[in-house]
């Protein structure tokens, strides 16, 4: 009773303190503007519901804090304000963009069936019923994992040697210049990139194991100068100024739910206030140094019209996919099967580009690297059909996965799940923004680097501490 008064109570002040700030009192009201804001109102009651529950669950908050503020809040504000970034907004009728928020009211509902049904799912933790999940697993230092961490902190080193410090630290147009094509550039740079930020993430994880045990973060020196070397290849290949955005932030992210430092309300509500605050400040800071693009000024005003930008392009985007469903027709898979067989080149099948390159080319933009949210990427192979049963599936497997990251933290024991999870957590953003067949391969790469990596430092002997699944209410 007391989370659902709390949630009721910061949903309210929250959004009257949107308004006020980012979407302004001249605009236009009208059935669009009331359908984002019944979106909106949802998405943030579930966000601050997420922040103020006894037990945490990293994927559902920054599942939720993606749609608050990453996508139906910009929305709202270029609805109501009668302004798109990449198109003129008289370009769209009040139809297409009423039937984008009846795709997003859609996959919301099943997403919320997903967790109901994932809440059921019985979690494989304890030794006594006979089976363990891999994510339920500690993690300890053990000779042959610190042997395959030192393998690939020498080749990512050879590799810049070879390609040379310039290629990582330039800007992604300098880049092009090493190479021949844009798959060559992509799979150089995405890669090492993800294969350091892996070894960098296994190492802070193995200092976690000693903090978690023995309350020292210095316990193994070996573990320190793993870390130290790892640092020193990231901060060449994944050096900040000539890395996207997303990527970087998505990293930090990650690193906050690794350490476990959102396991309190107080700490979660820090949090998303935190984030909201760079999402207006340090986010297009970063832009304007790397890129030259983004917000100049902090003012209010200055703050309304970013939110205008292309950097919220997602329900604009939404728009045009719809656009080119309607011209183009149902893809009946091959979107979906592109992004699995991600690694296949393009050369060998007739693999499908981006959804956010499909539907700008469409569209006729000069600039055509646009975002595609997940909506859009589940819908354009089979319609409704897809969208919900992706939608359900997809909250179904957060749920799960939140219950194993939530139950390794309360064990005392540092494991697979916290780590695993804790990187999905980081990069759901990016994830659900899209273009998932330009994201993808770099999140899967880091993910199965560190997949390999907790098979290397985890044993059916070194189990999490048992906690009987009875136990387990959330």
């Amino acid at each position: 009773m007391r989370t659902l008064f709390f949630s009721w109570l910061s949903t309210l002040v929250w959004l009257f303190f949107c308004v006020v700030v980012f979407i302004g009192v001249d605009g236009v009201i009208d059935g669009v503007v009331v359908s984002l804001f019944s979106l909106l109102f949802f998405t943030t009651l579930m966000l601050w519901r997420s922040v103020y529950k006894s037990t945490v669950a990293p994927l559902e908050l920054m599942f939720w804090l993606f749609h608050t503020n990453f996508l139906l809040l910009p929305a709202l504000n270029q609805v109501y304000n009668s302004e798109f970034y990449w198109s003129p907004f008289d370009s769209y009728s009040k139809e297409s963009l009423y039937f984008v928020c009846c795709i997003v009211a859609i996959g919301l509902l099943a997403f919320k069936v997903g967790l109901i049904l994932g809440k059921r799912k019985t979690l494989y933790v304890d030794v006594g019923v006979g089976r363990v999940s891999f994510l339920a697993r500690s993690m300890a230092p053990r000779f042959l994992a610190n042997f395959f961490l030192l393998t690939v902190i020498l080749i990512l080193s050879m590799m810049v040697m070879k390609l040379g410090v310039d290629f990582f630290t330039g800007s992604r147009s300098e880049g092009m210049g090493f190479v021949n094509t844009k798959a060559q550039f992509g799979m150089l740079l995405v890669l090492p990139r993800a294969l350091a930020f892996g070894v960098l993430l296994t190492s802070v994880s193995l200092l976690m194991v000693k903090k978690f045990h023995s309350g020292r973060w210095w316990a193994s020196k070996y573990q320190v100068m793993f870390f130290l070397l790892s640092l020193g290849v990231n901060s060449i290949i994944n050096f900040p100024l000539g890395a996207s955005r997303f990527w970087v932030f998505g990293f930090l992210i990650a690193l906050i739910w690794i350490m476990g430092a959102l396991d309190s309300v107080k700490r979660r509500l820090f949090f998303v206030i935190g984030m909201t605050f760079m999402q207006f400040t340090v986010f297009p800071w970063y832009s304007q140094i790397t890129r030259g693009k983004g917000l100049v000024g902090f003012d209010i005003e200055s703050i309304r019209a970013y939110m205008r930008h292309g950097d919220f392009d997602g329900f604009q985007s939404l728009a045009n996919i719809f656009l080119y469903i309607q011209s183009q027709g149902f893809e009946y898979g091959r979107n979906l099967i592109s992004v699995i067989l991600f690694f296949i080149p393009r050369q060998y099948w007739n693999k499908s580009e981006p959804l956010g390159v499909v539907a700008s080319r469409y569209m006729e933009y000069e600039f055509t690297n646009l975002s595609a949210p997940i909506y859009g990427e589940f819908y354009v192979d089979f319609g409704l059909l897809s969208l919900i049963v992706g939608m359900a599936f997809f909250g179904y497997w957060l749920r799960i996965y939140d219950r194993y990251y939530c139950h390794v933290l309360k064990s005392g024991y540092f494991g697979v799940g916290i780590l695993l999870v804790g990187v999905l957590s980081g990069y759901l953003i990016i994830l659900l923004r899209g273009s998932l067949l330009g994201v993808v391969p770099g999140v899967a790469t880091l993910f199965v680097m560190l997949v390999v990596s907790c098979l290397f430092f985890t044993s059916r002997s070194r189990l999490v501490k048992r906690y009987k699944v009875v136990n387990l209410t959330y």
